[in-house]
């Protein structure tokens, strides 16, 4: 059977074997070492030895734990990945990625998770790496927006107006499509926030509108 992984959180591979999980500890010729997680936190001195660190290997040995398996644990650590990834993959809102994988998931396992405060900062932090983005400026006068950032993922403009440099400025995102979407209905809504908005700017304003049984949000200005 070919060995199983798990990335950690600096993006090393993890040995998943019958509910624990191990890292590596020593490399030789002819085996490779992995040492349970648990060794610090549990005192757990237990050992697995592989023919190799990759999923073509198999385990030659391995020794017993000081503690039981942690399933929910890895399937917690697992959860972590799938949110940096869709953090990659997708545009969606930070809150929206954490929503719907918490929605689908046990409480064991949620039990086992981070905070959702260093579940958002772990998708920015994706992101920023990811998209290499610019650092925050100071002001507004010496913000950038990167040609990457005025387009949406299917190459549409979404920076339909930038006030320029200047201490009030304005910028407008939308697409040629909400706008059309906005011209043919008859209700508008719109919701300021000063909470959700960068700290160069006062306030972020979104202009909705009302279709079928949903509000949608077409204009961020």
């Amino acid at each position: 059977m070919p060995l199983t992984f798990i990335k950690s959180q600096k993006g090393k591979n993890m040995l998943i074997n019958k509910g624990f999980l191990y890292s590596i500890h020593d490399v030789y010729e002819t085996k490779v070492v992995w040492r349970c997680t648990e060794y610090k936190k549990l005192s757990c001195k237990s050992r697995c030895h592989t023919t190799t660190k990759d999923e073509t290997g198999s385990i030659l040995k391995e020794t017993d734990h000081s503690h039981a398996p942690n399933l929910a644990k890895i399937e917690a650590k697992e959860l972590v990945n799938i949110i940096k990834d869709t953090a990659i993959t997708e545009i969606t809102s930070t809150r929206n990625i954490i929503s719907n994988v918490l929605g689908q998931t046990s409480i064991p396992v949620i039990g086992q998770l981070p905070i959702i405060k260093s579940l958002s900062r772990t998708i920015q932090r994706t992101r920023v790496i990811k998209e290499n983005a610019p650092v925050n400026p100071s002001n507004t006068k010496d913000l950038i927006i990167p040609e990457t950032y005025k387009l949406t993922n299917k190459n549409e403009t979404f920076l339909a107006y930038d006030s320029g440099s200047s201490e009030s400025r304005i910028l407008i995102f939308t697409t040629r499509y909400n706008l059309n979407m906005l011209q043919e209905t008859d209700d508008w809504f719109g919701d300021g926030t000063f909470k959700s908005v960068p700290s160069i700017f006062s306030q972020l304003y979104t202009i909705h509108c009302y279709t079928g049984s949903l509000v949608i949000p077409l204009v961020y200005v």
